[in-house]
């Protein structure tokens, strides 16, 4: 992208680039959940998080990158 010479207008050529941007690079949230099963309360805190949280954070535009990458066993669950 340029502004041609100064013949496109730069705010016209910055509005663009941050248009990729955001086809590009997706925004990111970032949440922590409990992870050891020998919890006992792991199995209602992982089905709140895969039933509920993960639908919420996805249908606000997120990613979740643990199933992008398939690591269920780490320790934070980014979104990308």
């Amino acid at each position: 992208m340029s502004t041609r010479g100064g013949a496109e207008d730069v705010n016209i050529v910055a509005g663009r680039v941050i248009d990729l941007m955001k086809i590009l690079c997706p925004p990111m949230a970032f949440y922590v959940r409990l992870l050891n099963p020998t919890v006992t309360a792991f199995s209602r805190v992982e089905a709140f998080f895969r039933n509920v949280v993960d639908s919420v954070v996805e249908e606000a535009g997120f990613r979740l990158a643990s199933r992008l990458t398939g690591l269920m066993d780490i320790y934070a669950s980014w979104l990308v």
